[in-house]
């Protein structure tokens, strides 16, 4: 600063003083270079990531293909054509195949789950006798008036 008359007065630098020793265009040319370096190493990091997720819905996508041919499947043996709806003969064949009527006497003992909870078990014993039953039948070792029950207390079968 100077002083002159009561007053002072700045003295302003040059522009170029403020960056002596600090040439421009080395700065710039070091931050330049790792600018790129981050920036392709976030472009690998999301071309990464965009791989995995296209593999993964491609995947995904496989997966729906599957379970839509096994949906038609399903859907075709299910559904019947109109035209075999309403045939007297089909229905007649189909009618055949169940009992006209039930016996008391061939149904297994009432089982009751009481406090146990445990209707899961009942269920899964009630699958277990109609396919042994089945089994039993076609193989020639039960007879079709015979049931078998399992007890699943007791861990064993009878054959009523």
């Amino acid at each position: 600063m100077v002083k002159s008359y009561g007053t002072e007065t700045v003295d302003l630098a040059r522009e170029q003083d403020a960056f002596m020793g600090h040439p421009a265009r080395e700065t710039r040319s070091h931050t330049s270079k790792w600018l790129m370096v981050l920036s392709a190493v976030v472009g690998l990091a999301g071309l990464s990531y965009v791989a995995t997720v296209h593999n993964s819905l491609a995947a995904q996508q496989e997966i729906i293909a599957n379970m839509q041919q096994q949906l038609e499947a399903m859907h075709s043996a299910i559904v019947l054509d109109s035209e075999t709806t309403w045939s007297s003969k089909k229905l007649f064949k189909k009618a055949k195949k169940f009992p006209s009527k039930f016996a008391v006497d061939y149904v297994t003992p009432l089982k009751t789950q009481d406090e146990r909870g445990t209707c899961w078990d009942f269920a899964t014993v009630a699958v277990l006798e109609n396919s042994y039953r089945q089994q039993g039948i076609a193989n020639g070792w039960l007879e079709k008036d015979e049931y078998m029950a399992i007890s699943e207390q007791a861990y064993g079968a009878e054959i009523l």
